[in-house]
């Protein structure tokens, strides 16, 4: 797939999820804290909100949904996210007072979004000011490549089968980040691990919500996660999913 150029100077960024409840999406928020490694302080953008496309999991079943069923929502969201769909989606974001948004992998399946259909949903944002920040989903060159074609920073989730030094090499390949998002893990040497301490292909994304149903507290975590090892794409991204 041809990468289009890119609309924004913003290589990397930070995210964090939570409830706003300002809007009729019943919003949760991703927070974009930029900490690309190849920029000095003073010359990272300004904290802002975005949108995560994964808070309208349960859009497609009336809002009405058990978490133990993601996976049903998110294989009826692939199949309900036609252009119309999307455009619909990124218009009411975008009413809600968002200019940036992470995409949830269920409304930006490589299994669905190929050739021109990648280009028509890099189109939409842009129709709707909308700037793809992160990619909420499993590493995988698949996604990379949506990525890729998006111009979307890096990918925020699982690393699925791959060991820290195949996907070091895998994001290094194609010019994209991954952060990995803790779900089971209690401690910032657990999260840590899981890329092998980080680089500069490789960071963290704090799920402060999953934090919770462990019993740790958030911000000792995001602090130690923060000062261990090199930044990465988006080192430390707190995020909290409800």
């Amino acid at each position: 797939m041809k990468r289009p150029a890119r609309t924004s100077t913003s290589a990397a960024s930070l995210s964090r999820r939570r409830f706003v409840g300002l809007s009729a999406l019943g919003a949760l928020a991703a927070t974009k804290l930029p900490a690309s490694p190849g920029l000095a302080s003073d010359q990272r953008a300004e904290p802002r909100v975005a949108f995560n496309t994964a808070n309208l999991v349960a859009r497609v079943s009336g809002y009405r949904f058990e978490l133990a069923h993601w996976m049903d929502q998110h294989n009826q969201t692939i199949a309900a996210t036609h252009e119309a769909a999307w455009r619909a989606i990124c218009g009411e974001i975008a009413a809600a007072g968002f200019s940036a948004v992470e995409v949830w992998e269920a409304h930006a399946s490589p299994e669905a979004l190929t050739g021109s259909r990648a280009a028509t949903w890099k189109r939409i944002l842009e129709d709707a000011s909308l700037e793809p920040i992160a990619y909420a989903g499993r590493l995988r060159r698949e996604t990379l490549e949506i990525c890729w074609v998006l111009c979307i920073p890096h990918v925020d989730g699982g690393l699925g089968d791959l060991a820290p030094e195949a996907a070091t090499a895998l994001c290094r390949e194609l010019g994209i980040g991954f952060n990995t998002e803790n779900h089971p893990e209690k401690s910032a040497e657990e999260i840590l691990a899981k890329i092998g301490g980080g680089n500069e292909w490789l960071g963290v994304c704090i799920d402060t919500g999953w934090l919770g149903t462990q019993g740790v507290p958030g911000p000792e975590v995001i602090r130690a996660c923060g000062s261990s090892g090199p930044a990465g794409p988006s080192s430390a991204t707190p995020t909290s999913r409800t």
